[in-house]
C-alpha cells in the first residue's frame, strides 16, 4: 500500500488490461474481428502467438503466414486500432510525465504495442518499453519485471506497476516493485490486501501524491 515518505520516481502501465482494456486478445479478438477470413484455426494461430510471436521465438511476418490470403500489413492496422483503449490515457500520461518517467511492460509483442500507442498519439509519452518478444522473459516468469528495472536503471521501491492482475503484482513484488491494481469489470482477481486499487487511470495522480514525489 501506498506510504508517505517512499520516493517514486518510475510508473510502469500494463499494456494489456491496462492500456488496452480487455484480455483474451488472440482467442476472442482474432474470430471477432477478422471472422471467416481466418485461414488457419484460432487453436493453432492462439499458440502461434502466446508461444512464437509474443516471446519473440517467431517473427511478425512468421507469425502471420498463411493466417490471411490477403497481405497481413493493413489488416494487421486495422484490427489494432479496433481494440478498446483506456479513453484518459492521453490527459493522465500528459499530466504524469513532467514528473514521472513512464513505461510500458507487457508480454505483447512490441510491434503491436507500439503501434496501439501510436494510433492514440501516447507513443511519446513513455521513456522507455519492455516486452516480451524482445528475448527478456515474460511477466509470467516473471524475467520481465527484472528487465524493467534494469531499463529504468532504478530499485524497486522507486517504482510503480500499474496492472490489472494480482499475479503480475505479487511477481513484481518480489524484487521490491510496488504495485496498484486496476481490475477490468468483471474481473475475477480476489481484491489483493498488499496493493492499492484504483477504478481508472484518472484516479493514478491522486494515488500518487501518497508517494513521496521525485526529486
Amino acid at each position: 500500500m501506498a506510504n508517505d515518505g517512499v520516493r517514486v520516481s518510475a510508473i510502469a502501465l500494463d499494456m494489456i488490461g491496462v492500456l488496452v482494456q480487455e484480455e483474451r486478445l488472440i482467442s476472442v479478438g482474432f474470430p471477432a474481428y477478422f471472422g471467416d477470413r481466418l485461414r488457419l484455426p484460432i487453436e493453432q494461430i492462439k499458440e502461434r502467438y502466446d508461444h512464437g510471436y509474443s516471446v519473440g521465438a517467431l517473427s511478425q511476418d512468421e507469425f502471420w503466414e498463411g493466417i490471411l490470403d490477403e497481405d497481413w500489413r493493413a489488416p494487421e492496422v486495422e484490427f489494432l486500432s479496433s481494440r478498446a483503449f483506456a479513453p484518459d490515457a492521453a490527459g493522465v500520461l500528459s499530466e504524469l510525465q513532467t514528473a514521472y518517467r513512464l513505461a510500458v511492460i507487457s508480454d505483447m509483442p512490441r510491434e503491436w504495442a507500439a503501434k496501439i500507442l501510436e494510433l492514440h498519439g501516447v507513443l511519446d509519452r513513455f521513456q522507455c518499453g519492455v516486452y516480451s518478444n524482445d528475448g527478456s522473459g515474460s511477466k509470467k516468469d516473471g524475467r520481465l519485471f527484472r528487465a524493467l528495472l534494469d531499463t529504468l536503471g532504478l530499485p524497486g521501491q522507486e517504482v510503480l506497476l500499474v496492472d490489472d492482475r494480482q499475479l503480475n503484482l505479487d511477481s513484481a513484488k518480489e524484487i521490491g516493485i510496488r504495485g496498484a491494481w486496476l481490475p477490468l469489470p468483471g474481473s475475477s482477481d480476489p481484491d489483493p490486501t498488499n496493493y492499492d486499487q484504483i477504478e481508472s487511470l484518472t484516479d493514478l495522480p491522486g494515488l500518487l501524491t501518497t508517494y513521496c514525489p521525485p526529486s
